[in-house]
């Protein structure tokens, strides 16, 4: 004999369970519609403190929202951007720090405010998919911190960024260049070899320009990339001039060691 089993109480506590829990949350959510700012507030550090950044996000939301004139509304925007920074919202904490900084710059926590959009602007540039625009507007933000001779706590961690930054910067356009060198390697057409080259010379220029008058380090690298372009154009006196200064002003560096070597390579005679 086969026993039919009764699913009636089951599917009843199912209904029973589900109502529950959209009842909980519908109250959850009047609860917090009913919170005044102390309360909020509450939550919204007890929520930081517990690492649930995306509760504190909805308490800190609710009092910006129902209280913007609060006395204390900066500190919780400000507050907001560090939950923003903590789930990985960079663009949204930036604005928030940035927002802080701009509005109240004589507060003791302006410094605070600008130093953490700038590592919010550097960290987004860690993402593979990001524009190198927010790399120099994380260069920018850099040279605005470093020009307010008040603010001292974060400095040396802004100079290791700003450089950071730059370099990245600085390898793109090499990148770039040796792009337009083997542009011009493989192109048949002797015109069209000159255009790569002289693109490649404008990059060198650029580098020039906006990195190495203000970065001494960078001088051997660009001397190295001369020596490499002219050899592709055999111009030798070019070739020549680059490494003797090389020679003369870094013997040491591993760039002049490589610019010999490409000579040499080439066997070329001063």
């Amino acid at each position: 004999m086969v026993v039919r089993k009764d699913t009636t109480f089951s599917t009843l506590s199912i209904i029973a369970a589900f109502s529950l829990l959209l009842f909980s949350g519908c109250a959850k959510q009047k609860e917090v519609e009913d919170m005044n700012v102390d309360e909020l507030k509450q939550h919204a550090l007890t929520s930081m403190n517990n690492q649930k950044h995306e509760n504190a996000i909805e308490y800190l939301d609710k009092i910006i929202a129902k209280h913007p004139d609060h006395e204390d509304i900066g500190n919780f925007k400000l507050l907001l951007g560090d939950a923003y920074f903590k789930t990985g919202d960079y663009p949204a904490a930036t604005k928030l720090y940035e927002h802080f900084s701009q509005y109240y710059p004589s507060d003791a926590k302006a410094e605070y405010a600008k130093y953490r959009s700038i590592l919010a602007q550097f960290y987004h540039t860690l993402r593979t998919d990001c524009d190198q625009s927010v790399t120099k507007d994380v260069i920018t933000a850099c040279n605005d911190y470093l020009a307010q001779s008040r603010y001292q706590e974060y400095r040396k961690d802004v100079l290791d960024i700003q450089n950071t930054s730059e370099h990245k910067l600085i390898n793109k356009e090499v990148y770039v260049y040796n792009f337009y060198l083997k542009q011009g390697d493989t192109t048949p057409l002797p015109e069209e070899r000159e255009k790569c080259y002289r693109a490649a010379r404008n990059r060198l220029a650029n580098l020039q320009k906006m990195y190495g008058e203000k970065n001494e380090s960078l001088q051997p690298r660009l001397l190295y990339l001369e020596c490499k372009l002219a050899q592709r154009e055999n111009k030798k006196s070019d070739i020549k001039h680059s490494l003797e200064k090389l020679i003369n002003e870094h013997p040491q560096s591993q760039f002049t060691r490589m610019a010999q070597a490409l000579v040499t390579k080439k066997k070329f005679t001063f």
